[in-house]
Order: structure tokens, then sequence, then C-alpha cells
């Protein structure tokens, strides 16, 4: 009984193990929820349901820009995209047609065949010289004629 007694006083006076648990439990919660609303702010696309609003083009200039030598195989540019946008991880192969299609029919990008010393397969995409310009912060603006 005294036992009892003395448990019922401890609760009694000073706050329970169960309040010191649910208070930690929200510090743990709001240090979550700051550090997931940060990521998503820092990089909005790395969620793989949100498609990025970038054109193909654009991706397409993005990638090769982040090579060191601007130039880059058509499988390169495929991993550069779906490493930075993880939609693309999850999506039809359609956009891949689509990569193809901007890289053979935009002027602004040129095939390079590789050396006679370069292993590999498939020839690199570059830029063309001329439009360069055509693309800001990696994001393609149309030419005008």
């Amino acid at each position: 009984m005294t036992n009892v007694q003395s448990t019922e006083n401890h609760t009694s006076t000073s706050p329970s193990a169960h309040d010191d648990y649910h208070r930690d439990d929200n510090s743990i919660q709001d240090d979550n929820d700051q550090h997931s609303e940060t990521s998503e702010t820092t990089n909005p696309y790395n969620n793989k349901d949100i498609k990025p609003p970038y054109s193909y083009a654009s991706l397409i200039a993005q990638a090769i820009n982040s090579s060191s030598d601007k130039r880059m195989t058509l499988n390169g540019i495929y991993n550069y995209i779906t490493t930075n946008y993880p939609y693309y991880q999850m999506a039809q192969n359609g956009w891949q047609n689509s990569i193809r299609h901007n890289l053979s029919l935009n002027k602004a990008f040129v095939k390079v065949p590789r050396g006679d010393a370069e292993p590999g397969k498939g020839a690199f995409w570059t830029i063309d010289s001329n439009a360069e310009t055509q693309f800001t912060n990696g994001v393609y603006k149309r030419s005008k004629r």
C-alpha cells in the first residue's frame, strides 16, 4: 500500500514520464517538419511525383552544360535527367523519344562524332556556339526568327 501511495504522490507533484515523452515526440516532429520543408524548398523536383517545368530542350542543355567538356552522349543525357529529376525514373519511356526528337530537330544541338581514340558507343551532343545565348540558367529560350 505504501508503494501505491508514493507513486500517486510522485505523479501528482512532478511531470510524468508520459508528459516528457510527448514533449520529446513533438519536438522531434517539429524538427522533421522543418527539415522536409527545407529539402523541398531547396529542390522541389527531388519528388518523384512532381514533373519539372522545364522543356526537353532545357533538360538537354542542363545535362550538356553539367559536363566539364560541354558534350554528352545520349545515354549520359538520360542519366543526368533521371538523376536530377526523379520524376523521369518513374515516367513512361516516351520522354526518351522526346529527348531524341529534340536533339535531332533543334538546331541548337549538334551531333559530334567520337574520335578514333575515344572508346564507347554513340556520338556526343553539344550546344551550337551560336545558340548558347538561348539558354539562360539552363532554361531554353527560343530564338526570334
